[in-house]
């Protein structure tokens, strides 16, 4: 586990990994990706200097870089919203929405049907979690 003192730097960069992510997958899954191409870029590039970033500090803590090997994204939503990692955890069929949906993921857990109608159509999942995240306090920042 992390010093304490790292637990602040740690959780946001852990954030910043999650909304780059979250981002990203609002953009690819609504289906309207940003017109230009350095937008584009922007969204990967987001991505993958959160990921760099939250990677190289969690290198400190053995037991936090074994969990950002297996997954960063996971690893950051332990750190970001134990509440939410815990949901991912008790429900590995979630984990993904999970990191991307997590209003969607919330609701999913309590109707498991939202899982299959996220899955069969992402585009439609990507608008009932923007709407959800408008009116519901999202888990995370």
């Amino acid at each position: 586990m992390p010093r304490p003192d790292q637990l602040p730097v740690l959780k946001k960069l852990a954030e910043d990994l999650l909304g780059a992510v979250r981002a990203a997958a609002q953009a690819l899954n609504s289906g309207v990706l940003p017109v230009s191409a350095v937008s584009s870029t922007r969204l990967l590039t987001d991505v993958s200097v959160s990921a760099a970033r939250f990677t190289a500090a969690a290198a400190s803590s053995p037991d936090l870089s074994k969990a950002v090997d297996a997954s960063p994204e996971l690893a950051a939503l332990t750190l970001a919203s134990p509440e939410l990692a815990l949901l991912a955890q008790e429900n590995p069929a979630l984990a993904e929405m999970v990191v991307v949906s997590p209003n969607l993921a919330i609701a999913a857990s309590k109707a498991p049907e939202l899982l299959d109608f996220a899955r069969a159509s992402p585009q439609l999942a990507a608008a009932v979690e923007e709407q959800l995240a408008k009116v519901k306090k999202p888990l995370t920042s």
